[in-house]
């Protein structure tokens, strides 16, 4: 399943560019394609149990992207990975949840406490 995941994603990082559509429709719509296309030729030369596999990895990073395209604008629980563009509330003009969480730097075992 994993080869499907990172076949897919590499695969349309190539692919992509060259076909030349921009949009996130025609983007999520060519990495099916590409997701389609990895499995079909993966199940051509290691057999048809692979193929599955191959297609269930190529789905998640389709559904993976449609719903970072989609959803998570609207779910800001679901934008975790981008922490640096979440500010906290209460916190210092400009503070976000990455610097309030993380700091500048790691802290000593002298000012750990």
């Amino acid at each position: 399943m994993a080869g499907g995941y990172y076949g897919t994603k590499i695969s349309a990082g190539f692919v992509l560019p060259m076909v030349g559509i921009s949009g996130d429709l025609p983007r999520i719509a060519i990495k099916a394609a590409v997701a389609f296309g990895v499995s079909y030729l993966g199940g051509m030369l290691l057999g048809s149990k692979v193929k599955e596999s191959l297609l269930m990895g190529g789905a998640l990073e389709v559904a993976q992207d449609a719903i970072r395209t989609y959803v998570s604008p609207f779910v800001p629980a679901l934008a975790a990975a981008d922490m640096e563009s979440y500010y906290l509330p209460g916190g210092e003009s400009g503070e976000t949840m990455r610097s309030y969480y993380m700091g500048d730097s790691i802290p000593s075992d002298n000012e750990a406490g």
